[in-house]
């Protein structure tokens, strides 16, 4: 008899739980759509794109050769810091707007929750932190676009940086050893990275990727604020 009635037990828990995981998931989705929607046209509007990127150096450049050029310092205060806080400010808005329904779909899987419980469902604190974790803030952030083309612009930087380099020093590092060669194109990159147009495209790129990480922080900050605390003043602890 004893065996029957956990058994009983088990699958009221089982399915009362796998109920309320049905329209979290529901809610989800459909808030990853409408985020990763609008993160994606935020990146295509507002993301450094490196036909920017060659622009602005080559603007850089002619300011040089006018004696014009501000400095590095100058320069990301004036323009890349500034430039790049659109993108921020764009992207956090965009994921603040997107949050209230998934406050509201958390709320409403707590409410089902502490009905089910209030039944004799039994679900603990712990079962609720891994559904939260595996259905709600592992697919919002893998749902969103990362930036992996930023990444990859900053790859391309650094190997025309690395050519400039190696046109500096050519072609007296091509009568050195490949140790000494590589040496003397490492200092010649070092030298160039800190002189226009270079520290000013570092500069910007160092501004995008500075906001990029800022909103994923913040993203995950809001994910885990979702989680933690609910209007209907249940804590789950997540």
């Amino acid at each position: 008899m004893s065996h029957t009635i956990t058994q009983a037990e088990t699958t009221t828990v089982s399915d009362a739980l796998e109920a309320a995981i049905d329209r979290l998931d529901h809610r989800v989705e459909v808030s990853v759509r409408n985020l990763s929607s609008r993160l994606e046209s935020l990146h295509s509007a507002h993301g450094l794109k490196s036909s920017e990127l060659w622009e602005s150096q080559r603007k850089i450049s002619r300011m040089a050769a006018d004696r014009e050029v501000p400095s590095p310092s100058e320069f990301w205060a004036e323009t890349a810091e500034p430039w790049a806080a659109i993108f921020t400010s764009t992207c956090i808005l965009a994921i603040n707007e997107e949050l209230v329904p998934l406050d509201d779909a958390v709320s409403r899987f707590a409410e089902s929750i502490a009905i089910a419980n209030s039944n004799g469902a039994n679900i603990s604190n712990q079962m609720i932190r891994t559904v939260l974790k595996k259905h709600l803030t592992e697919p919002v952030l893998a749902g969103v676009p990362g930036c992996a083309e930023l990444d990859a612009l900053g790859v391309v930087w650094h190997s025309r940086l690395r050519r400039a380099a190696w046109r500096k020093t050519f072609p007296a590092a091509l009568f050195r050893s490949a140790a000494a060669s590589d040496m003397k194109i490492a200092t010649a990159q070092v030298e160039l990275a800190a002189t226009a147009p270079w520290a000013h495209g570092d500069r910007l790129l160092s501004a995008f990727e500075g906001a990029a990480a800022d909103v994923r922080e913040h993203l995950v900050d809001s994910l885990a604020n979702t989680t933690l605390v609910q209007p209907t003043g249940i804590s789950l602890e997540v």
